[in-house]
């Protein structure tokens, strides 16, 4: 079993194999409150790209990584700040396992 890693915002995208068609502004306020007073509870779930190197393609959690970026900009967080992501070895997946977290 993988274990999460914690990496830094800068470092991912969401990735254009995210299931999800929406944004999913309905409780995005009050996900970014949350997150800004208690930070992200449950991991992200990306996999590495070629390139550029060192960077992930988020396809579960999109609407966190949203929230963070967004807190980034705000000030809110450090430029630097760091979120728990489960980092899958197989990009073929990433379909898959955003389609189950979306369910």
């Amino acid at each position: 079993m993988t274990t999460p890693q914690m990496i830094a915002v800068s470092k991912l995208a969401l990735s254009p194999r995210n299931v999800r068609s929406s944004s999913g502004d309905q409780g995005f306020a009050s996900l970014k409150a949350d997150i800004a007073a208690r930070g992200v509870l449950q991991n992200l779930i990306g996999f590495a790209v070629a390139k550029p190197r060192g960077r992930l393609e988020i396809t579960a959690g999109g609407r966190r990584l949203r929230a963070v970026q967004e807190l980034i900009a705000e000030g809110v967080l450090p430029k630097d700040h760091e979120v728990p992501v489960l980092v899958l070895n197989d990009p073929a997946t990433a379909a898959e396992t955003s389609l189950a977290e979306n369910f």
